[in-house]
Order: C-alpha cells, then sequence, then structure tokens
C-alpha cells in the first residue's frame, strides 16, 4: 500500500505512465502467490455461518497456542470443541479443570512437555514416552470413529533482523532443518502407518510457502480446504504468518477460520470436520 502510494506520487511529479509498471507486477504477484486469496473470495461470495451453527453430525477441532496462559487457554470453551489440541500448555491441573468446564464426565485429557490433547471422550496414548515437540493419542468419540491425533508445536524461528550477517543466515538454515527433522520424526510413528483418520494440528512455527509442508503429503489442509477470511494468527493482533494449522487425514472440512484471542499472542484456528461420503 506504502508502494502504491509512492508510486502515484512519483506518477503526479513525473507524469510517464511505466511508473505503475512496478505496482502492477506487484498485484499479478499478489494473486498469483497470496495464500490467503481463495479464502477471501469464499468470504466475498456468501456470509459465513455464526460460530454456534453447525452441520450436523460434523465436529469442531480448535487448535491454539496459548502461551502458557490459563485465560487463553479457556477462551476456546466458548466455541464447544469436541477436540481441542493446546500449545505451550498451562499446568496439568489446569487442564483437567478445562476438560471437565467443557466436556463434564466424558472429558479426558493427555498432557506431554509442551502441546496437550483435551476431548469430550476417552483418549488413549499411543506413545511409551513423551515426545518433547508433540503429543499424540487416540480419540474416541460417541458416534464416531477412532481418530488419531496429534497435536504439535515445532521449534520456534530464530528471528534475527542482522541480514547483513552471514552468521544469521547459517542459523536461519540450521532452524529450518531442525524444524524439518522435527516433523519427520513426528510423521515417523511406531507402529507403521495406520488407516485410522486422523487430525495433526498446532504451532507449525513456519509460514505456509516454507518447504516442510512437502512433508505432509498424505494430508491436506483444513484451511485451505474450506476456510473463510483472513486465516492468519500469528500475531494475535498483527497476523501476518499462519504457523497454527489444522490439518487432516481421512476426514473433510465443512468449515474453517481464524479467530482473534483475547489473552494469547496467537490466534486460534476452528475447523468443523466430518467423515467424507
Amino acid at each position: 500500500m506504502l508502494g502504491c502510494v509512492a508510486a502515484y506520487s512519483a506518477l503526479r511529479l513525473r507524469r510517464e505512465r511505466w511508473i505503475w509498471l512496478l505496482p502492477s507486477a506487484w498485484a499479478v504477484s499478489t494473486l498469483c502467490f497470496l495464500e490467503n486469496l481463495v479464502p477471501i473470495i469464499r468470504l466475498l461470495g456468501s456470509d459465513p455461518a455464526p460460530l454456534d451453527s453447525r452441520r450436523p453430525g460434523s465436529l469442531r477441532v480448535v487448535a491454539l497456542n496459548c502461551a502458557g496462559n490459563p485465560a487463553a487457554a479457556a477462551e476456546v470453551g466458548a466455541l464447544k470443541p469436541e477436540i481441542v489440541l493446546l500449545q505451550e500448555i498451562p499446568s496439568t491441573n489446569q487442564l483437567a479443570r478445562l476438560a471437565h468446564e467443557w466436556f463434564g464426565d466424558t472429558g479426558s485429557f493427555l498432557a506431554g512437555f509442551d502441546c496437550a490433547i483435551l476431548a469430550r471422550g476417552a483418549i488413549s496414548n499411543t506413545d511409551s514416552r513423551l515426545p518433547p515437540q508433540h503429543t499424540r493419542a487416540v480419540v474416541y468419540l460417541q458416534n464416531m470413529p477412532a481418530l488419531l491425533v496429534t497435536s504439535l508445536r515445532l521449534v520456534p524461528p530464530v528471528g534475527r533482523f542482522d541480514l547483513w550477517n552471514p552468521e544469521a543466515w547459517r542459523a536461519a538454515a540450521d532452524n529450518r532443518r531442525l524444524r524439518r527433522r522435527q516433523l519427520q520424526a513426528v510423521l515417523e510413528r511406531e507402529p507403521p502407518r495406520t488407516e485410522m483418520p486422523e487430525v495433526f494440528g498446532g504451532d507449525f512455527n513456519a509460514p505456509v510457502p516454507d518447504a516442510i509442508f512437502k512433508l505432509m503429503g498424505h494430508f491436506h489442509d483444513a484451511y485451505r480446504e474450506s476456510g473463510r477470511g483472513w486465516g492468519n494468527t500469528a500475531l494475535n493482533n498483527m497476523p501476518i504468518a499462519r504457523p497454527d494449522q489444522i490439518w487432516l487425514k481421512g476426514l473433510h472440512a465443512v468449515s474453517a477460520r481464524a479467530i482473534r484471542t483475547q489473552y494469547s499472542d496467537h490466534r486460534l484456528v476452528v475447523a468443523d470436520i466430518e467423515l467424507p461420503h
């Protein structure tokens, strides 16, 4: 937008139409590469359904990096989900309280070092040890087949701005390699891959065009499938990236969107999903 204003000012001063080639190139590149373009077009086509309106038979999944804040985690309850994927989790006592508040006697949770799964049903742990980057479990919901659910948070980006320093580029490259190895380790599960429907989500700490998502070959992105509106989640007050995502296998997303939070530095992702016909 600032570039377009500068181009318009230059046009008024020089009266040379070639100046518009630059903002035109920006517009074309935006149309070709803007990841949020299709969900925004979907939003223009029709008004999104209210969050309290859901298709019968669908289940709701919410993913949120709650920054260790119990108040941020508690915001999820208003969406009435069936499955919640939390990262940077609060204490297990607080998770137990939230599971009981949201789901009553049918609620359960499984917490790892940094990630947790809460569900309106029984949860069975699949890992003999607690991995640092993810928590995985089989979730049994009423009137649904068993689901393999993974909540993960990969290593954060380096975040250096001294781009004139070669060490900054080396650190960024090493950081991306580490994140790729972490995701590969999560996907390489034991026992081998199951045909069970899967929900796989959380904080990937990577922008959507990153090559890391090529590893998700058997999954599809719920937001790309049925998202509406501006889907970026970080940061909460200025969402310029979409590290928080929900991926599915053997399931179909009927709705997905990002919702601004009050107590976290991330927006939450909510997806309504169902079994494919």
